[in-house]
């Protein structure tokens, strides 16, 4: 003989709304810190490796300035301050021929590059 077993109603249901709710709330709580860590995370990233990018730029362009005047002629460096580009001239007796390099500034504020004509 076999019982039949009846089961309680509560023990068929499935999930009520306002566990769908209390649940919904809580991802959301933690979705909403996700994101308020992930968002300080960048802006912290941002200040800190902006200024330092720059300034290793900064300290390329110069090594590059002071490594190629290195070679120049004595008295030969000249200045041109334009209103587009700043320009640096000088007499290179390193390269074949002697001839007038400059350095010379991107008059672009947006995006400044530093640029190197051997002749």
């Amino acid at each position: 003989m076999s019982k039949s077993v009846k089961t309680r109603p509560f023990q068929r249901r499935g999930v009520s709304l306002t566990e769908l709710m209390v649940s919904l709330s809580i991802f959301g709580f933690i979705l909403a810190g996700a994101t308020a860590i992930f968002l300080l995370s960048t802006r912290t990233i941002k200040e800190i490796y902006g200024p330092t990018r720059s300034r290793a730029a900064r300290m390329a362009a110069l090594n590059q300035i002071r490594f190629r005047l290195c070679d120049a002629r004595i008295g030969s460096c000249v200045f041109f301050p334009d209103e587009d580009n700043r320009r640096l001239r000088y007499v290179d007796p390193s390269l074949p021929g002697t001839p007038t390099s400059e350095f010379y500034f991107d008059s672009d504020p947006d995006n400044p590059q530093l640029y190197y004509d051997e002749n």
